[in-house]
């Protein structure tokens, strides 16, 4: 499953939490594959460019320095990016 389909099937499951009219999130978007696949791309491509904290965040992610603690600063794509993801979802909504 690639990115655009998993946020795609988020996007519904999260729509139909509760199983509302008997139907789940998964058999919203078998029903309605175009519309949660239009969702999710616009999620995605809002998230295209960073906001402040998330551009902050890599700072603060996990470091692995290799066994016994010692070795060069592992700052992999995966540590990054989780960082990022987690300050976006963090923020505050402005008011």
């Amino acid at each position: 499953m690639n990115m655009v389909e998993r946020v795609a099937r988020a996007i519904a499951n999260e729509a139909h939490k509760g199983g509302d009219y008997g139907m789940t999130g998964d058999d919203a978007y078998d029903r309605r594959p175009e519309e949660f696949t239009a969702l999710a791309r616009a999620a995605i491509e809002a998230m295209r460019e960073p906001t402040k904290g998330m551009e902050d965040a890599p700072s603060d992610a996990e470091i692995d320095f290799g066994p016994g603690g010692s070795g060069d600063l592992d700052a992999s794509p995966l540590n990054v990016w989780q960082a990022m993801i987690d300050a976006a979802l963090g923020e505050k909504p402005r008011t």
